[in-house]
């Protein structure tokens, strides 16, 4: 059976061989493959022998399958004869290609050797630029799409050449042809397809950027450069344009040698000729701002200029802008001079602006606004050394790297403020000495000495010459003379705190002294033990002083306690005993309970401990009341104060206060509450009568004096009121100068910054109700008197400021 099967499996193959060696394709496959279609043998040679109508498209695309079919076939007859003419059609299609791009984009390439190549020189005719561009991009897709065509099927089909060909041949090509569509016609020898396009887009790049800047060049050769503005524009034109130029771009690839160039040299003029132009610019400006006020007469407004601010502002903004730019550094080397010229004509309009301005106020005989003027000047120079000030700080003169324009404005300065000092100083020890001898009016001499001392206060590391520290020290010990006697006489107030009365013999008397004593400590705390004092003897207070009367006791009890009865409850674990586990088990599991694995047990007793309390609770009662008087007041001080004191004692007997509410039994020693200690049992001392009164009366002597300092602290208040008051009502400020001057040095003495309580709870806070609303009502109070005294010297120069316009006014009529 196997046997017959094989037999059967053979026959089967025969029979399948001679069927495929009937099929036409597998004995065309047998058959030599013959000459390409149209080829004859001529010398015994294998040649092409189309005729003239036959197209290089149907030459080519029959070649071109004759090779793809039978290229490794082709005897080495063939072979020569078909590589001669498939090279020789492919020229020919080539040149056809570069006819029809030369036809489109000439005169941009020109044809050599059957191919195109580039005619870079025509892109320097400048008018034919655009035109010329359009070609290139043209060029640039003709060129970026390999030469193909569709294979012209009919026409190779009917023309003569297949005769004597292969049967088979004509079949074959249809299929081939059907399969292939479209044939591509590679590059001839010596055209690099690649290379041509990137050397069409390396011209793209040098012919757009070459246009940009002969553009540039055209309309700065027509521009009109007349000012800076304009130079400016060309420069940042210039910049921009360079900036945007590829990095080592050249334009020799079109024969361009001269246009960067040019373009380099102008551009390199350009920061010079901006920075030149501004600075004549601005010099003329300044010429014609001084010959303008050259004819001004001197007056409170002479020297002030708008434009020779505008000026210096635009040389700071002009050297902001160029000192770090490189592209300056050379133009900045060669208009060195001119800019330092400009900068020393600036400085010099500068100091005579301020000269003039100080000027016009010393002859007016205003010395105090000469002296604010000349610290504006000064700090203007500094707050503006970054701004519109720069060219004082940023230009050095005569080339010394360590001397700006700046120093010398400062020397200047100084220099007319040095001759105006003297002047100050004696006009104003005059008045000083006039009013603390003459006049007995020591509040305005310290006001002008006080001036003095603020027109020498000199800029950090500027001295006063030797003349002026002397006359500074004369003015210094007159104005000490008239601080001491101002404090002494004026400011120094006395306080008479009149004998209190009491129902209870002796009680108002002994809180009357005892009072003294605590207003003392507190004025003395605050710093104000000097100006406040106690006579030692009773007398009459003037409308200046403090006087209390009226003082009384009405209430002053310690008798009455309440009792109360209360308890409390406390929770306590007595000791633990451990026996052993009558429910253990030996062989018990992993997962069997506690109360099964361990070998002994725990017992806790919990108890409920009860604490007998009595609450006795002593009171106090203090009521007291007085009138107090002073500059400008006259108001009732009052207390009424409940004075409670608490003291407990506590009882409980371990056993008969005691009760187990609760047995606890463990298996772990770690889950046993501790043992509960014994409780403490409070156990006060019960003060006396005596002792609470004693305790009511330092508490409220605290606050009492708390009330009374709330009034003796008010006195600048006061003196601020009368100030305002004399200033608004009278002609002649001299009263209210004098009494501002009292106020400043009342001001300079007493601590109003610091916290008051620290002052008053050294110890323990008074536990009065009527304290936290009393020291919150001091608080306010010393937060208006911390302004006032902020105030206190700009108002007092200012003041004296007034009064010196007002009597030369009166001198002038």
């Amino acid at each position: 059976m196997i046997f017959k099967q094989g037999i059967t499996v053979r026959m089967k193959k025969i029979v399948l061989a001679l069927a495929l060696l009937s099929s036409p394709f597998v004995l065309v496959s047998c058959l030599s493959t013959g000459m390409p279609p149209g080829f004859r043998k001529i010398n015994s040679h294998a040649r092409a022998a189309y005729s003239a109508d036959v197209s290089d498209r149907v030459v080519f695309s029959v070649l071109t399958w004759y090779g793809h079919e039978y290229g490794p076939q082709m005897s080495a007859d063939v072979r020569m004869g078909y590589d001669e003419q498939l090279k020789a059609t492919n020229e020919s299609l080539f040149r056809a290609w570069s006819k029809d791009v030369l036809a489109s984009c000439s005169p941009l390439v020109r044809l050599s050797n059957s191919s195109i190549e580039l005619v870079p020189g025509c892109f320097t005719q400048t008018a034919e630029v655009d035109n010329n561009l359009s070609k290139l991009k043209l060029l640039r897709e003709l060129v970026d799409v390999p030469l193909a065509f569709d294979i012209p099927v009919e026409s190779c089909l009917s023309t003569d050449i297949w005769k004597g060909s292969k049967g088979a041949f004509r079949e074959q090509f249809v299929l081939w042809a059907n399969s292939k569509k479209q044939i591509t016609v590679p590059d001839i020898e010596g055209f690099d397809r690649e290379a041509f396009k990137e050397t069409l887009d390396k011209l793209k790049l040098v012919v757009e950027n070459r246009k940009k800047v002969l553009a540039y060049l055209d309309a700065f050769s027509k521009a009109k450069m007349e000012s800076a503005a304009d130079w400016k524009k060309a420069l940042q034109e210039a910049t921009a344009l360079k900036n945007a130029l590829p990095e080592a771009i050249a334009f020799d690839i079109i024969g361009d040698t001269s246009t960067l160039m040019e373009f380099e040299q102008k551009t390199e003029t350009l920061p010079y000729e901006y920075l030149n132009v501004s600075l004549k610019g601005i010099a003329q400006q300044l010429d014609q701002e001084k010959a303008r006020l050259a004819k001004i007469e001197l007056s409170t407004d002479a020297g002030t200029s708008n434009l020779l601010e505008k000026c210096e502002t635009e040389i700071s903004t002009l050297l902001q802008e160029v000192s770090n730019d490189e592209r300056f550094s050379p133009s900045l080397a060669k208009l060195q001079k001119e800019l330092e010229e400009l900068v020393a004509i600036c400085a010099d309009f500068r100091s005579q602006v301020w000269k003039d301005r100080l000027d016009a106020q010393v002859k007016q005989g205003f010395f105090w606004e000469a002296s604010l003027l000349f610290k504006e000047f000064w700090n203007e120079l500094e707050a503006k050394a970054n701004k519109e000030f720069e060219l004082y700080f940023m230009v050095s003169t005569q080339g010394d790297v360590h001397r700006h324009f700046a120093s010398i404005l400062r020397d200047r300065l100084l220099e007319k403020y040095y001759d105006i000092l003297p002047l100050a100083f004696n006009e104003y020890m005059k008045k000083a000495e006039t009013a603390a001898n003459v006049q007995g009016k020591y509040g305005i001499s310290l006001a002008f000495t006080t001036m003095i001392r603020e027109m020498a206060t000199m800029p950090k590391g500027v001295a006063l010459s030797e003349e002026l520290t002397q006359k500074l020290a004369q003015a210094m010990d007159l104005r000490k003379k008239m601080e001491d006697t101002i404090r002494e006489k004026v400011l120094r107030r006395t306080i008479f705190l009149s004998d209190m009365t009491s129902a209870t013999p002796g009680i108002g008397l002994t809180y009357g002294k005892d009072l003294e004593n605590e207003l003392k400590a507190m004025l003395a705390s605050f710093g104000m033990a000097q100006l406040v004092v106690f006579p030692e003897q009773p007398g009459t207070a003037s409308q200046w002083d403090y006087f209390t009367y009226d003082g009384r006791v009405a209430n002053f009890d310690g008798q009455d306690m309440t009792e109360r009865q209360t308890t409390r409850m406390l929770r306590m674990f007595g000791e633990s005993r451990r026996v052993a586990n009558p429910s253990y088990v030996k062989d018990a599991g992993r997962d069997a309970p506690q109360s099964q694995t361990a070998t002994m047990k725990y017992i806790q007793e919990e108890s409920m401990r009860i604490i007998h309390v009595k609450e006795l609770e002593r009171q106090a009662h203090l009521r007291l009341f007085m009138t107090i008087r002073g500059p400008g007041f006259s108001n009732r001080i009052e207390i009424n104060e409940f004075y409670k004191k608490i003291f407990y004692i506590e009882e409980s007997h371990p056993f008969a206060d005691s009760k187990v509410v609760n047995l606890h039994e463990y298996y772990d020693a770690m889950k046993v509450a501790p043992v509960t200690p014994e409780p403490e049992l409070r156990y006060d001392r019960i003060w006396t009568p005596g002792e609470i009164l004693d305790w009511a009366r330092r508490d409220s002597l605290k606050v009492v004096a708390l009330k009374l300092f709330y009034y003796i602290d008010g006195y600048p208040l006061f003196l601020e009121d009368k100030v305002r008051k004399l200033k608004s009502n009278a002609d002649d400020i001299s009263e209210a100068l004098d009494c501002m001057a009292h106020l400043y040095i009342l001001c300079q003495t007493i601590d109003v910054d610091s916290d008051i309580s620290k002052f008053i709870t050294a110890n323990e806070a008074p536990v009065a109700a009527s304290y936290v609303k009393s020291l919150e009502q001091l608080r306010r109070q010393r937060k208006r008197i911390s302004s006032i005294k902020q105030q206190s010297l700009p108002n007092m120069l200012e003041m004296t400021d007034m009064l010196l316009r007002q009597w030369l006014a009166k001198n002038e009529q």
